[in-house]
């Protein structure tokens, strides 16, 4: 029996993906980078007023940690649900770098927006 080979993912695909991760990523950054965020108007868990520094930080860490590990979590369980023969590590590969790049895409634009909020005083 000749297995069907058009489920496969081919690694150009993949290496598109990790590109594209990348670049929203740093282009997020970027925008973070460039967005004055106030002082004394977002509070710690401590209920103390968080700096323009300790904001920024955190949204770096969000941006280039907490996506990619949220990607892999979902990703991860996304995975074991059946698809068409392709064999678990085929599926967890396409779906973690898809999950990871959704989330950085909505990191994206939620940085873009404050960015642009930043800019035009809205």
């Amino acid at each position: 029996m000749n297995p069907d080979h058009s489920y496969t993912f081919n690694p150009m695909t993949d290496r598109k993906l990790i590109l594209s991760i990348i670049l929203i990523s740093m282009i997020s950054v970027v925008c973070v980078y460039f967005t004055e965020m106030p002082d004394n108007v977002h509070r710690n868990l401590d209920g103390t007023f968080a700096s323009s520094a300790e904001l920024k930080m955190m949204s770096y860490r969000g941006i280039l940690l907490s996506m990619p590990m949220l990607g892999l979590i979902l990703g991860t369980i996304i995975s074991i649900i059946p698809f068409k023969r392709l064999g678990y590590k085929q599926k967890w590969k396409r779906f973690v770098l898809v999950s990871i790049l959704v989330f950085a895409f909505i990191s994206f634009l939620s940085v873009t927006i404050t960015l642009i909020k930043y800019l035009f005083g809205v």
